[in-house]
């Protein structure tokens, strides 16, 4: 009985370091991943997450990205490509988040002082809106957690849309997204 249970830790141990050790490790190396962080580092404290949402392109260029089975085959699944929490790397879209796509209407959720905390900080509002690239192609999704509450509508808007289109403004193509850099 011991040895089942020590055995069952231990593989639950590698299995569990494994998935860590790749949540760290996989984004590193892309493009789209260097762009939210310093983009996070750029607006804190009033930025508290950044995650961005795609249909990884099927190629073999996306083909090496590490998180490219979060998708179906056929490259039908939005997921999350990049994100200041990288535990939710991988994590599919809702259908709500799939509404924003389709109809390009953003989304500006206040939470008050009911949020999510993230490092002691309560997540007091939310946008969750249609990512561009330079030209104006619609790419994907972009969420953004601020620290904004109720009473600071306008300011968070302000805020939120500013993040959005500098970050549009540093990404050429959705391809350039998912390039692995050496």
């Amino acid at each position: 009985m011991k040895r089942s249970v020590g055995f069952c830790f231990i593989v639950l141990l590698l299995i569990c370091g494994n998935r860590l050790w790749a949540q760290e490790q996989a984004p590193s190396g892309f493009p789209g991943q260097k762009l939210v962080d310093d983009l996070f580092a750029r607006h804190q404290p009033d930025l508290l997450y950044v995650g961005l949402y795609f249909v990884p392109p099927p190629s073999s260029t996306a083909a090496s990205w590490p998180l490219a089975n979060s998708s179906d085959q056929s490259g039908n699944e939005m997921v999350v490509v990049a994100a200041t929490d990288r535990s939710t790397i991988g994590h599919k879209a809702s259908c709500a988040d799939i509404h924003v796509l389709t109809t390009e209407d953003s989304v500006l959720e206040l939470n008050g002082d009911s949020g999510t905390k993230i490092n002691g900080t309560v997540v007091g509002s939310t946008l969750l809106a249609t990512l561009h690239d330079r030209r104006g192609n619609s790419i994907g999704l972009i969420e953004i957690g601020m620290k904004f509450t109720t009473g600071e509508e306008s300011e968070a808007a302000k805020f939120a849309r500013s993040v959005q289109r500098e970050l549009e403004g540093e990404i050429p193509s959705k391809m350039a997204f998912f390039q692995h850099t050496q």
